[in-house]
């Protein structure tokens, strides 16, 4: 039931209408078509086929003669519900997941790559969601995912999440059960993940999950706070802590108050290591130093 999941959420990547037709109800997505039409994905109500087609051959196109319809290449004969074409609905779609998700804001089509969903609290912080069907991201698309702090995308099947970005990306079709059935997703699960965070010491390498979200260099000064805070993985680190260890392996001298050396650290691999780093590595801004999230 997955692939045809993953079948129909293709569908809702066109740029042009897309229309669904009598072979599809009879084939194996049929099932799952017939699920979205009875909540409003597909039309219930069948339009003429854009493109009428011989279902024998594939290759003529139909035509009347009298009562009868003939295909112009190999002559065989059509049935009147083989011109019928079914329109798939993506902006119902949509305002359902909007829904499901108590989102506030209202959908609105950034471009024909980018949907923005809505806005959403969680955790007292306002996260922004949106919806990617298909590649690529437009510059405009990318400067509005830029614009918020806190934001989930959904991606379509074929979509590969750019490189470097902040937002949290997550597969459309984690929202479906096994069954197909469309659920309602816990948002903060969504947002938060429950992908492991873990540092390799053996690399400089930050993972989450099974993804790596950057690379510092051995030995520096970024590698051992980063070191620092995976030994204590989600605890609190005092700056002072922090800053006395980082100086312990690397020497130097440092006349930063700690606060200020550590957030400097920290600005530094954002800036060339680890984009994701604010999402990974946290503060409670209560003066308890840093933590890095046991689950990213």
């Amino acid at each position: 039931m997955r692939r045809s999941v993953e079948a129909l959420l293709g569908l809702l990547s066109g740029t042009r209408p897309v229309h669904v037709a009598q072979e599809d109800f009879d084939g194996p997505h049929g099932p799952l078509l017939r699920q979205w039409q009875a909540v409003g994905f597909v039309d219930p109500v069948p339009s003429a086929h854009p493109v009428p087609g011989c279902p024998y051959c594939g290759e003529g196109e139909p035509y009347r003669v009298g009562t009868r319809l003939l295909c112009a290449a190999c002559r065989g004969e059509v049935a009147e519900h083989e011109l019928h074409a079914w329109p798939v609905r993506p902006e119902a779609f949509l305002a359902d997941l909007t829904t499901r998700l108590g989102l506030r804001g209202g959908l609105q089509a950034v471009d024909t790559h980018l949907w923005q969903l809505g806005t959403a609290t969680v955790r007292g912080e306002a996260v922004e969601c949106f919806y990617c069907p298909a590649d690529p991201l437009t510059d405009p698309a990318r400067r509005r995912l830029a614009s918020y702090r806190c934001v989930l995308v959904l991606s379509g099947p074929l979509v590969v999440p750019p490189a470097g970005g902040q937002e949290r990306w997550v597969p459309l079709v984690e929202l479906f059960d096994a069954d197909g059935a469309f659920r309602t997703p816990d948002l903060a699960a969504l947002i938060l993940g429950q992908a492991t965070v873990r540092f390799d010491c053996e690399t400089g390498a930050l993972f989450v999950g099974g993804s790596q979200a950057g690379e510092v260099p051995l030995w520096s000064r970024e590698y051992y706070f980063l070191a620092c805070l995976a030994e204590q993985l989600d605890r609190y680190v005092q700056y002072a802590d922090l800053k006395r260890d980082v100086l312990r392996h690397t020497g130097g001298a440092a006349g930063a108050e700690e606060a200020t050396f550590c957030q400097k650290l920290k600005s530094r691999i954002k800036e060339k290591y680890v984009p994701s780093i604010d999402r990974l590595v946290v503060t409670s801004n209560k003066a308890d130093g840093y933590r890095m999230r046991a689950e990213g």
